[in-house]
């Protein structure tokens, strides 16, 4: 048991977490009053554990996305013409693997490798819809590997922090859960070939982990501190105390 800061890295963004860890061997100096690391026991409702889990999926998303695009990358959305909109859950998937095969010979036929986070949707009046994040390539692939219906790209912009592009192609998996299940089978699709985030684990003493203040040390100098991001309190897993705040490459 100890105390532990946690280095996430995800792209340009660092997120950095100081956490009471079971896993972890204490250092020499530390020592533990349990009542001031733990919150109050508490059992959570379904709905409760459900926001949770969304909440994990989304911040799970937001660091794959965060790892793998930046700014020029495109967020695409496929729709359909209404007369050729699939009949059947297993009609739209055969769609989603026919676009996917097309669209990954077009990037090999350029000397490039594919790189997608894919989430299938219904829209409003029943219209399915495809979310594709992509890495950068000629844009005229895509109306010659769709055909079925319009097209619509969104340039990602020069920041790194995706959470907010994480949150809308996850918003139809929040309010519709069963039903995104059906289209996607998880919360997303995505290419095997996706950078990780790199983890970074040391244990801090007692003193350096209620020490709550952002620090930056040489190696993020060029970093600046996300707005809203200093945040305090009881994990909702553990119920054990936290610290976190979040660092983003100026360029």
């Amino acid at each position: 048991m100890s105390y532990v800061q946690k280095t996430i890295i995800s792209g340009k963004v660092v997120e950095v977490i100081k956490k009471y860890d079971r896993r972890h061997s204490p250092g020499k100096h530390t020592k533990f009053n349990k009542s001031d690391i733990r919150g109050p026991k508490e059992n959570k409702t379904t709905e409760q554990q459900e926001k949770v889990n969304y909440r994990q999926k989304e911040l799970k998303l937001t660091r794959l996305l965060n790892c793998n695009f930046q700014g020029g990358d495109y967020h695409i959305v496929f729709s359909y013409k209404e007369d050729l909109r699939p009949n059947s859950i297993e009609e739209l998937k055969d769609d989603k693997k026919k676009l996917l095969r097309k669209v990954r010979t077009e990037y090999k036929k350029q000397g490039k490798e594919l790189k997608y986070i894919a989430v299938a949707e219904v829209g409003k009046r029943k219209a399915l819809h495809f979310h594709f994040v992509v890495n950068q390539i000629d844009t005229s692939i895509f109306q010659k590997c769709w055909t079925k219906g319009f097209i619509k790209i969104s340039l990602l912009d020069n920041s790194g922090q995706y959470k907010d592009l994480a949150a809308y192609l996850l918003k139809y998996t929040k309010t519709n859960k069963e039903e995104a299940k059906q289209l996607n089978g998880a919360a997303w699709n995505s290419s095997k070939n996706l950078d990780k985030p790199v983890v970074k684990v040391k244990v801090i003493t007692r003193s350096q982990f209620f020490k709550e203040e952002v620090t930056q040390s040489k190696e993020y100098k060029e970093y600046y501190l996300e707005k809203d991001s200093v945040y305090t309190g009881f994990n909702e897993f553990t119920g054990y105390k936290f610290f976190k705040y979040t660092l983003i490459r100026l360029n």
